[in-house]
């Protein structure tokens, strides 16, 4: 689990960085595009490529919270699994315990207590 925590730093770590230097350029490429054809073309170029490399961060994002997920169940499972075997054991003892109750009744009645 902590390895997709690493995971999910790093991943928000590049994303701030390169959220900054888009930024910085898309700023730069907007002011060149008011005075330039080319520089509009680049513009719009860079607009369809942040909004898929947002559209890509998302899936990154979605994919290690479904990671997350999946561990979480992995560890519940394994709970319930421990639990169960543990009930397995209580539900034994209760009826061995059940057992021993009858046998003492059956002792008392032969005893006339």
């Amino acid at each position: 689990m902590e390895e997709i925590r690493e995971i999910q730093r790093d991943t928000e770590g590049v994303v701030a960085s390169i959220k900054r230097i888009d930024a910085d350029v898309e700023d730069f490429i907007f002011n060149e595009a008011k005075k330039d054809k080319v520089a509009m073309s680049i513009y719009k170029e860079i607009i369809r490529l942040k909004e898929n490399f947002d559209k890509l961060v998302v899936s990154v994002q979605e994919q290690n919270k479904v990671k997350n997920g999946i561990r979480e169940v992995e560890t519940k499972l394994e709970d319930f699994r421990i639990k169960y075997k543990n009930m397995e054991e209580i539900n034994k003892l209760e009826n061995d315990l059940n057992a021993i109750k009858q046998e003492n009744l059956t002792l008392r009645r032969q005893l006339g207590l």
